[in-house]
């Protein structure tokens, strides 16, 4: 079975994913971005939830909705962490 969500040294495949989408890529080109873009990211995202809602089996529903949140609690102590700690290049100080 094909990986999806991993690279092959085991770390999670999202920042290639980011950085090879095609959305993205239109999105960041003029460093800029706008309430325009943010809909259409929103809603893009919300068409996404809308068809794993009415079509996944109410077990898979509740994984997907702890790995999102699991992923935001993620996101946010280490936004957290990273505030409470100066780098100097490769290296903690």
């Amino acid at each position: 079975m094909k990986k999806v969500f991993f690279n092959e040294d085991g770390t999670l495949n999202v920042k290639t994913s980011i950085e090879n989408n095609p959305l993205y890529a239109k999105i960041m080109e003029d460093g800029y971005v706008d309430v325009d873009e943010m809909a259409q990211i929103y809603r893009r995202i919300k068409a996404k939830f809308e068809t794993l809602e009415n079509n996944l089996p109410e077990e898979q529903k509740a994984l997907v909705h702890e790995l999102i949140v699991d992923s935001q609690i993620y996101k946010a102590v280490r936004d957290k962490f990273n505030a409470q700690v100066e780098f100097d290049g490769d290296f903690l100080v």
